[in-house]
C-alpha cells in the first residue's frame, strides 16, 4: 500500500504532460477529421471527430463535465438505468432540469446482461463511449459493433486518485467532443483536489483501523477499489485481512478487529439515503439506526462518535472520487485535515463543471456538530480579546516560524492575508525557504508592515477570523485596530522579544505567546510540548553560566551601519547577561541600540566580538547567511572586511580569533531565539560550553516542530 501511495504522487506529476500529449493528438485530429486514439484498453481506435451522435453506458457526468449541456444533446442512446436505476436522485436532479433525457432510448446495462449490440446498431451513433470495467461483458457485442462500422472507446475512472488514467479518460472525452481545452480544465482542477492532500498524507505515522461497508455484511478487500481507497487516505482497512475483492466480512470478526473508524456507503434507499434533494436529519437518523447491532456499542467507532456514511458517487469510478479521498483524509486525520471542507469541494466542482445545481445530502457523521465556541483570550498587549476558536481564516503580520511551529502545514493553509513585505525586506533567505517549500505562500494577499506599509482596506476585505500581530506593533496600529475592531474582526498581540535578563519573565512571556498561538489554532497540546522544549534549550544555559569564574567583555554590532551596537534594552545585552557575559555598550547606549565611539571600543578592548546581520550591509542587500546559505565562505569574507578597522588588530578578540557572525534572525521574536543564547554561551566561555551544540538544537526544533526541513548557515566565527 506505501508503494501504491508513492506512485500517485509520481502520476501525479506525469499527468498534465499526459493530458498535454492528448490536445495535442486532438488538434491533428480535428484539422483532419479523423483521429486515431489509444483507448484505456491499449485499443487503436478511428474515430470522426468531434462526434454528433453517442451512446453512452456509464461515465455520463464526467462527459456532460467536458461537453456541457450540448453533449447531452448528442446522446442518442445510453444505459438508463445506470441513472434510474442506481442513482435515482441524481437522475431526478438531472430529470427536472432536461425533461426529454427521459425519451433517450436505452441500449441496456452491460453489468446486467441486458446491453443490446442491435439496438446501438440502429441509432447509428459516430462513437460508443463505455467503461473499462464493462469490457469483459461486451466482447460479443464488441464484435458486432466493429463490423458495423460503430467505433468504441473504452475510459477507466476505477483506479482511486489516479491521475494517469483519471486524466487521460478526460481528455479523450475532450477529443471526441470536441472540447480539450475544457477538458484539460477538469484535469487541472482535478489534480488541485488530490494532490495537497496526498502530500500531507505522506506525513501520516498512525494509521487508524477502518470498516468500509456496502450494503449488510459486504465489505472490500486489499485488491479492490474501495478498500484501495482507505489505505491511499492513511487507514487500516481491516477486510485486507479477509477478503481478497468484495464479499461479507462476519460480524464477531468486526467486533475483534474494533474498527476505530466506520464508513457506511449510502444512497437512496440504500444504507442511508443521500444525494440530491435528501435532508441531512433523515440522513443522520438512518446513520443512528445502522450501528444498532449486537455489541457495537463497545466498538471504539462507536464510543467516539467515528461512524460516518458516503454517497456511493464518490467511491464508484468517477473523476470527483477526490471528494471521497477528502472526506475519507478528514475522518481518519482530523487534526491534520480540519481545514478540508469536502461539502465545499464537490459544491465547487457543480458550479464549475456541472449542469445542474448543488443541492441534498452527500455524507453524514454521527459526530456532533461542533458549536462555535466563542472565548475570551489576554494577548500580551494585556488586551482582553473576544475570538471564536478554533479559526480558520488567519491573516498574520509577524511571526510566521512560531505560528507554524504551533500549527503545522495545517495552520500555513488557514492563511489568507500575510506581511510578506516583512521577509522581502528584512529576512530574503527565509522568505525563499518558504516559498520554496510552499509555492502558495507568494500568492497570498501582502498586507503590508504596520508603520510602513500596511493596508487595513485589504484586511477588511479578507475577512478573517484573527489578525495576529507581534506586540511591538501596537503603536502603530491604533486607527487600524478601531477599524477592524468596529469591523468584528479581533486582533492579538504576541511577543517573543526578550526584554530583560529575567529568565522568569522571559519563559512567561514566551509561555503565554505560545499558548495562545495554540489557544486560536486548537493545538494547546503541541504548543505545550514546544513550551517546554523552550525552557529547557534556555535552562540549559543559564543554570551553566553561574558556575562561569569570569565575564568576558563582549559587544555586538550590526552589519548594516559602521559603529552601530546593541546597548542596555538591547536583546543581545540579555543574552549574553544570560550566558555569563558582559556588554561593555551597556554602559554607553542606554537604549535598544546607537552608535558608539570607535576610541571607546578600543580602549575596552573586548574579548568578543559579534556581528548582527539580517543580510544588509553598508553596500547594499547580500545574503551572506542564513536559511538558504549552504556555506559559511561569504559570511567569514564579510567578518574579514567587517574587522577592517583603525586599530581593530591589537584587540583581543581579533587576536585570538574570537569574532563572530549571527543572524540577526535568531536572536529576538521567535522562539528559536534560544539558538543565540547558545552561539554567544559558547563564544563567551568555550570550555563551559564544550559539550553545547547550538546548530544541533536548531536543527532538532525544526524536526520536531517546523513544516519545513533544516538547511542553511546560521553563525560561523572569522576563523576555522
Amino acid at each position: 500500500m506505501v508503494r501504491q501511495r508513492y506512485f500517485a504522487l509520481i502520476v501525479l506529476v506525469l499527468a498534465i504532460a499526459l493530458a498535454g500529449c492528448a490536445q495535442k493528438e486532438a488538434s491533428s485530429a480535428e484539422n483532419a477529421g479523423m483521429a486515431t486514439i489509444t483507448d484505456l484498453m491499449g485499443r487503436e481506435v478511428h474515430v470522426k471527430v468531434p462526434v454528433e451522435r453517442v451512446v453512452i453506458t456509464f461515465n455520463v457526468e464526467e462527459y456532460v463535465a467536458v461537453g456541457g449541456e450540448d453533449a447531452l444533446k448528442k446522446v442518442v442512446g445510453w444505459s438508463k438505468y445506470y441513472w434510474e436505476g442506481r442513482r435515482p436522485t441524481v437522475w431526478n436532479a438531472y430529470l427536472q432540469k432536461y425533461p426529454w433525457i427521459d425519451e433517450i432510448p436505452d441500449v441496456g446495462y452491460p453489468w446486467k446482461g441486458t446491453f443490446s449490440a442491435e439496438k446501438v446498431i440502429e441509432l447509428k451513433p459516430d462513437v460508443v463511449i463505455m467503461s473499462k470495467d464493462q469490457y469483459k461483458y461486451v466482447k460479443e457485442d464488441l464484435e458486432k459493433l466493429e463490423k458495423a462500422g460503430i467505433p468504441v472507446v473504452f475510459i477507466d475512472y476505477y483506479e482511486p486518485f489516479n491521475v494517469t488514467t483519471h486524466s487521460k479518460s478526460t481528455m479523450l472525452l475532450g477529443i471526441l467532443l470536441g472540447k480539450e481545452k475544457r477538458a484539460k480544465e477538469l484535469v487541472e482542477y482535478y489534480k488541485s483536489q488530490v494532490d495537497e492532500v496526498l502530500k500531507r498524507l505522506k506525513k501520516v505515522e498512525d494509521r487508524p483501523k477502518v470498516l468500509l461497508l456496502g450494503k449488510g455484511w459486504t465489505t472490500y478487500g486489499r485488491d479492490h477499489y474501495r478498500g484501495k481507497m482507505i489505505e491511499f487516505a492513511g487507514g487500516e482497512n481491516i477486510a485486507a485481512k479477509v477478503v481478497e475483492k468484495s464479499g461479507e466480512i462476519s460480524p464477531e470478526y468486526v467486533l475483534e478487529e474494533n474498527p476505530d473508524v466506520v464508513i457506511f456507503i449510502g444512497k437512496k434507499g440504500w444504507n442511508v439515503d443521500l444525494g440530491y434533494g435528501i435532508e441531512r436529519e433523515k440522513a443522520e437518523e438512518m446513520l443512528r439506526e445502522l450501528i444498532n447491532r449486537p455489541g457495537w456499542e463497545n466498538l471504539n467507532a462507536v464510543k467516539n462518535g467515528r461512524v460516518y456514511a458516503i454517497h456511493i458517487y464518490f467511491v464508484h469510478g468517477h473523476i470527483y472520487d477526490f471528494v471521497a479521498l477528502q472526506y475519507f483524509a478528514k475522518w481518519l486525520h482530523p487534526e491534520l485535515f480540519s481545514d478540508l471542507d469536502p461539502e465545499k469541494s464537490w459544491e465547487e466542482f457543480h458550479e464549475k463543471f456541472l449542469p445542474v445545481k448543488y443541492s441534498g445530502t452527500w455524507a453524514v457523521s454521527l459526530e456532533s456538530p461542533k458549536a462555535e465556541r466563542v472565548i475570551k483570550v489576554t494577548d500580551l498587549a494585556g488586551r482582553t480579546v473576544e475570538v471564536k476558536v478554533p479559526v480558520s481564516r488567519v491573516v498574520l503580520l509577524y511571526g510566521l516560524e512560531d505560528y507554524a511551529a504551533v500549527g503545522g502545514e495545517e495552520a500555513l493553509n488557514k492563511l489568507v492575508g500575510l506581511n510578506s513585505w516583512r521577509y522581502k525586506k528584512y529576512r530574503p533567505d527565509w522568505w525563499q525557504g518558504w516559498i520554496e517549500n510552499y509555492p502558495w505562500l507568494a500568492e497570498l494577499p501582502d498586507v503590508g508592515q504596520p508603520g510602513k506599509t500596511f493596508e487595513v482596506e485589504q484586511v477588511l476585505k479578507l475577512n478573517p477570523d484573527v489578525v495576529i500581530a507581534d506586540r511591538s506593533m501596537l503603536k502603530y496600529m491604533d486607527e487600524d485596530l478601531k477599524r477592524l475592531e468596529k469591523a468584528g474582526i479581533p486582533v492579538v498581540f504576541t511577543d517573543y522579544f526578550p526584554h530583560s535578563s529575567n529568565v522568569t519573565e522571559l519563559f512567561d512571556e514566551v509561555n503565554r505567546s505560545t499558548m495562545l498561538l495554540g489557544t486560536l489554532l486548537g493545538k494547546e497540546e503541541r504548543a505545550r510540548e514546544l513550551v517546554q522544549f523552550f525552557r529547557e534549550q534556555v535552562s540549559s544555559v543559564v543554570e551553566k553560566a553561574q558556575d562561569a569564574e569570569n565575564r568576558p567583555k563582549a559587544i555586538v554590532f550590526a552589519t548594516w551601519s559602521e559603529w552601530r551596537a546593541y546597548g542596555k534594552e538591547g536583546m543581545y545585552n540579555h543574552w549574553i547577561d544570560m550566558a555569563g557575559g558582559r556588554n561593555i555598550a551597556a554602559e554607553v547606549v542606554s537604549g535598544a541600540s546607537g552608535d558608539v565611539n570607535p576610541e571607546f571600543v578600543l580602549e575596552q578592548n573586548p574579548d568578543v566580538i559579534v556581528f548582527t546581520c539580517n543580510n544588509n550591509f553598508p553596500s547594499g542587500q547580500r545574503v551572506a547567511i542564513g536559511y538558504t546559505v549552504d556555506s559559511d565562505a561569504e559570511a567569514k569574507a564579510a567578518l574579514r572586511e567587517l574587522i577592517n578597522r583603525p586599530g581593530w588588530e591589537n584587540l583581543n578578540a581579533v587576536k585570538n580569533g574570537r569574532v563572530y557572525i549571527v543572524h540577526h534572525g535568531l536572536s529576538h521574536g521567535h522562539i528559536f531565539e534560544f539558538a543565540c543564547l547558545q552561539y554567544i554561551a559558547k563564544w563567551l566561555h568555550p570550555e563551559l560550553f564544550g559539550n553545547l551544540n547550538p546548530e544541533g538544537s536548531l536543527k532538532e526544533f525544526y524536526e520536531r516542530f517546523m513544516p519545513l526541513p533544516y538547511r542553511g548557515v546560521w553563525a560561523t566565527s572569522i576563523g576555522g
